[in-house]
């Protein structure tokens, strides 16, 4: 059994901005009886042959719930653009074809089923032309899961594309004329798509949704120790950890020592002190008493112990 479900597509989506809904509340453990994918190294497009002016919510109870074959694919797309997510797990749509080599593996010979995520698009392949809004989503949608899956562009096979390898000709999809994509389906007729064309399609997407850049590291606040010397009083110091602090005096030694190696007591804020020297790190506290003294600018002939 298969133990990769993908329950977070509709967020994926919404997140990138995509119309989404989720077919029924039965979605997330919907699959074939293989249950989830063993891996998913692709993603496979099609369309699905439906009639022009049929309805949409038709197709979608086809292949989830009428379809002696059913789930059929875990995405439908409809014309105008509207995602339904139907299928967490695996389904059966990819049928004989492959094997594939994936940025992330093989495919083997007719398991597509077990290794690809499929979507199902609503148009008839024999030249119903694909409006604009409808490709703009298959686009948008596929570019986000190749995102979130860590799959790259060429993990990306048509119906077509997948048969190619051991049974060419057995699948057209998708297929048709993409007026506001030329290099896809043409204008007219009912061309195949080429893969390379899609793909090129994703590549662009890249250019105008560069990846978030990695957050930078932030300094853990929790093992922290700020020391610093108060210009009201220069025999006071103060040692707090960003949150609580404590006022000594400088030539306590022991109440230094315990400072440091209890941690900070009262609450205490004062607004000279961040124009002194403040050390962020314990390990770097200067190891000579002489040379923190110098650090926090304290002047003194007293003789104090190593802290911590």
């Amino acid at each position: 059994m298969g133990a990769i479900w993908l329950t977070e597509m509709p967020d994926w989506f919404a997140d990138a901005g995509l119309n989404v809904d989720v077919y029924d509340n039965l979605w997330s453990t919907r699959s074939r009886s293989s249950g989830g994918y063993e891996k998913v190294l692709g993603i496979g497009i099609h369309h699905d042959a439906s009639s022009t002016g049929s309805s949409e919510m038709s197709g979608c109870d086809w292949g989830w719930k009428n379809s002696s074959d059913k789930p059929i694919g875990c995405i439908r797309l409809w014309r105008d653009g509207h995602i339904i997510v139907g299928a967490a797990g695996a389904t059966n749509t990819m049928g004989k074809g492959g094997p594939l080599t994936a940025s992330k593996g093989t495919i083997p010979k007719d398991q597509g089923n077990m290794y690809m995520v499929a979507i199902e698009a609503a148009n008839n392949g024999v030249g119903e032309p694909w409006p604009t809004v409808m490709i703009d989503a298959y686009l948008g949608m596929v570019h986000t899961l190749c995102q979130e899956l860590g799959l790259a562009h060429s993990d990306v096979w048509s119906h077509a594309g997948y048969c190619q390898p051991s049974c060419p000709g057995r699948k057209i999809d998708p297929a048709g004329p993409t007026p506001g994509y030329p290099n896809l389906g043409g204008t007219s007729g009912s061309k195949t798509w080429p893969d390379s064309a899609f793909r090129g399609y994703l590549d662009a997407l890249d250019q105008t949704h560069p990846p978030e850049p990695e957050p930078e590291p932030q300094e853990d606040e929790d093992n922290m120790l700020f020391i610093s010397r108060l210009d009201s009083n220069p025999n006071l110091i103060v040692v707090g950890d960003g949150i609580s602090s404590r006022r000594i005096r400088a030539d306590e030694t022991d109440e230094f020592t315990k400072a440091l190696s209890q941690g900070t007591g009262p609450i205490y804020h004062d607004p000279t002190q961040a124009s002194r020297p403040v050390v962020k790190d314990a390990n770097k506290l200067p190891k000579l008493s002489d040379d923190w003294q110098q650090l926090l600018g304290i002047e003194t002939d007293e003789s104090l112990n190593q802290p911590g």
